[in-house]
């Protein structure tokens, strides 16, 4: 009895030295079991909050529908201490690649995608499209695209989405994937987010569908919460310092309306 006290003490003293919460490890240890089906509204409102806003890193996959076809397909990870994040965004045979660290957001795409953004409205612009070819753009910090993509990092971060919570109304249900999961669904004057729970284990969000009008649509898949997440700026050879802004931001980059009561995470604004 006495071996086994002095065990529990020395972990106790290992937790408050390395400034860990007792009271923490083990609510969320005992989320990993739990069933949230059981928990009541209020309840389990406050635990996806916690939960979500102790998530050190994400992994985001995003998938648009335009007038009923595949628009855009969005593959993000993000270090959520920090904010920064790496992002592939895919439509068609356009394929743009952000890498943002800090301050700086350095954007990697094709010809077409430069030539849109910039729109030859400047002489020079013919000679920098050629110089940017498999380059990653250093975006000037007026720039709209830069703008832009740190708008639609912060309209993917799972924390925008606990305040839908607070007005949404909860019923049980399976995920698409036929998983079973705890549904907040709120409807607005523009559409219907449905944001997924799992009914059991942490109560993070693993899904969001966001439908406006019949045949347009995104869904967000949230997954690896808390996976070793570093993002590193690309290396010095890879970097071509932009002399100036784009023209706009190609609809690829351009962020998704605010989606009915959800709204971008600040804790990220730069």
């Amino acid at each position: 009895m006495l071996r086994r006290s002095t065990a529990v003490a020395a972990a106790l003293v290992v937790l408050l030295a390395t400034g860990c919460s007792v009271v923490g490890v083990l609510d969320e240890t005992s989320s990993e079991s739990s069933d949230n089906s059981a928990l009541g509204d209020a309840k389990l409102r406050d635990r996806v909050r916690a939960l979500v806003e102790r998530a050190r890193s994400v992994h985001v996959v995003v998938d648009a529908i335009g007038n009923g076809e595949p628009d855009t397909h969005t593959d993000m990870r993000l270090d959520a201490r920090t904010g920064d994040f790496t992002a592939r965004m895919e439509s068609g045979d356009l394929v743009v690649e952000v890498i943002s660290v800090g301050s700086d957001v350095y954007v990697r795409a094709t010809r077409l995608f430069w030539a849109d953004a910039l729109g030859y409205l400047d002489p020079q612009d013919d000679a920098l499209i050629n110089d940017l070819y498999g380059k990653y753009a250093h975006l000037v910090s007026d720039d709209p695209l830069r703008a832009d993509v740190l708008t639609t990092s912060k309209s993917y971060d799972p924390r925008g989405f606990v305040g839908v919570l607070a007005q949404a109304t909860r019923r049980a249900g399976p995920a698409p994937n036929a998983h079973p999961s705890i549904v907040f669904e709120q409807t607005g004057p523009t559409g219907t987010t449905h944001v997924y729970i799992p009914s059991k284990g942490r109560p993070l969000p693993e899904l969001a569908i966001l439908t406006g009008a019949p045949t347009h649509s995104r869904t967000i898949a949230w997954s690896d919460y808390d996976a070793p997440t570093r993002v590193l700026p690309p290396t010095p050879d890879l970097i071509l310092e932009m002399p100036y802004g784009v023209n706009r931001s190609p609809s690829i980059t351009a962020p998704p309306p605010v989606a009915h009561g959800a709204s971008p995470a600040g804790d990220n604004v730069r």
